[in-house]
């Protein structure tokens, strides 16, 4: 049996000034074909389908149109993730296709998706886990006293409310008569995958991913789901496996597009599982790149000298170290790199940290504007230099205008 995991879609995001909505778009006609070819069980979405609660429409058409594509090949079943609205991204689940599985509510937390194995097979158990909001899934469960929550009451951090998640799915495992037991599939005993859009402790995550929960209460250990056969995790946009039991995978996809430039070096991809009689077998299939990113230092000479060449249809961003601030610097940038994303200037020889100082209405304009000067030209203002700052102050005033 085969399953196709993807996640971290971010419909509807910009790079920097960018819309991706059409590389989006490109990606999501790579998973179609993708899932014509393997023809898999089905096509498992980890969560962050949109970028934010609201999206834009470009973005809601998109999602329709590719959904409408993947279920008339396979079974897809979707989660909602932390950038998502769960009651928006849900609404009207139940009147949909049965081939599209929209799983967005606590109630839904320890129901199965049942895949069916070829030729009669033990097939495949999918307990997907919607994004869990740590203070809304505490006071669900305790309101309702579920037997999952101990004592009434669950910690206040997300491997708190992903352990009660995965008691409620053993609970239905052992109803089957599976005892919630891990281990390799076979002799008809179905496969178990737990899909959960998480920080396990051990991923690697880059500069685009939004915090799960504040004060350090966000990650999980890679023991929650070690009772799985397959975790096909979400939020990490690099894609990555963690290290989990004997025979287990939890694996990331990452994200089909870089969404920062921290995440110039990634190969952006789709994961292809196999699972069989072993442990579960994975393949990443390359997704397809718009424009590859690169960050690029050195003086504005250097940066237009042939060596930086290469750097000409990329997004970059670039960084010019020239001491003072160069003339005409960022159209000079631009004509050399159209693709420029980010531009800064950060002089050589400048605090590698400077600290911004606050202005108020009783600093001394003079002495701002020697800091400014010494931070844009990497050296103290001399003592000419503060006399023209001096000068254009009381010219200033005296044609009624206020430092």
């Amino acid at each position: 049996m085969k399953l196709i995991h993807t996640s971290d879609w971010h419909l509807g995001r910009w790079l920097h000034g960018v819309d991706l909505l059409e590389y989006q778009s490109t990606y999501l006609d790579q998973l179609v074909e993708l899932a014509r070819d393997v023809k898999p069980a089905a096509v498992l979405v980890s969560g962050d389908i949109y970028d934010r609660a609201v999206p834009p429409v470009g973005a809601v058409e998109l999602l329709r149109d590719a959904l409408e594509r993947l279920t008339e090949v396979t079974t897809v079943v979707i989660t909602s993730g932390n950038h998502d609205s769960a009651a928006r991204l849900g609404f009207g689940a139940a009147l949909m296709r049965p081939e599209l599985r929209l799983v967005t509510r606590l109630d839904q937390v320890g129901q199965p998706v049942e895949l069916p194995g070829p030729g009669g097979s033990g097939g495949a158990l999918v307990y997907p886990i919607p994004y869990l909001d740590v203070f809304a899934a505490q006071e669900a469960w305790t309101a309702a006293g579920e037997p999952w929550a101990p004592g009434g009451e669950l910690a206040r951090s997300h491997e708190a409310v992903l352990s009660a998640a995965v008691r409620a799915i053993q609970a239905d495992l052992s109803r089957r008569g599976l005892g919630g037991a891990g281990g390799s599939a076979g002799e008809g005993r179905p496969a178990t995958v737990v899909m959960a859009h998480a920080f396990v402790v051990g991923a690697s995550p880059s500069d685009s991913e939004r915090e799960l929960t504040v004060g350090g209460i966000g990650t999980v250990p890679a023991s929650v789901f070690s009772r799985f056969d397959y975790a096909a995790l979400g939020h990490i946009h690099r894609p990555q496996e963690v290290r989990g039991g004997a025979g287990q995978v939890l694996n990331y996809p990452g994200s089909p597009l870089a969404f920062s430039f921290s995440e110039a070096g990634h190969v952006k991809s789709t994961s292809v599982v196999t699972l069989g009689s072993g442990p579960p077998q994975l393949e990443r299939i390359p997704a397809p790149v718009p424009r590859a990113l690169a960050e690029v230092h050195g003086s504005l000479e250097q940066l237009e000298s042939a060596a930086h060449d290469e750097f000409q249809s990329m997004w970059v961003s670039v960084t010019v170290t020239d001491t003072q601030f160069p003339q005409d610097m960022y159209r000079r940038v631009r004509h050399r790199f159209p693709h420029a994303l980010l531009i800064r200037h950060e002089p050589s020889g400048a605090p590698a940290d400077p600290r911004g100082r606050v202005v108020t209405a009783r600093s001394d304009p003079v002495e701002v504007a020697a800091s400014f000067l010494e931070y844009a030209g990497g050296r103290a203002a001399s003592a000419a230099e503060i006399e023209e700052v001096r000068d254009a102050l009381a010219a200033l005033a005296v044609a009624g205008g206020s430092p």
